[in-house]
């Protein structure tokens, strides 16, 4: 049985709902997502992995690269 992970992001720049289907799309891109939840109110991305050795800087990575800044959250 695989233990799905899950890390939770801070997205500042989301000011839209393109916005948040930019950062979804961008870290359902990235190989072993599994889901991203987001949350624009918070300004949240919660993103479940299937691929537990997936590192918060990879996911930060990705929303970077779709052009908004993301921190990992505890």
């Amino acid at each position: 049985m695989n233990d799905i992970k899950s890390v939770k992001l801070q997205v500042d720049g989301m000011k839209c709902a393109g916005c948040v289907g930019t950062v979804q799309k961008a870290l359902l891109a990235v190989p072993g997502v599994k889901s991203a939840l987001m949350n624009l109110d918070a300004g949240t991305a919660t993103i479940n992995l299937s691929d537990s050795a997936l590192s918060a800087d990879e996911l930060i990575g990705a929303v970077e690269k779709a052009g908004f800044r993301s921190k990992a959250l505890v």
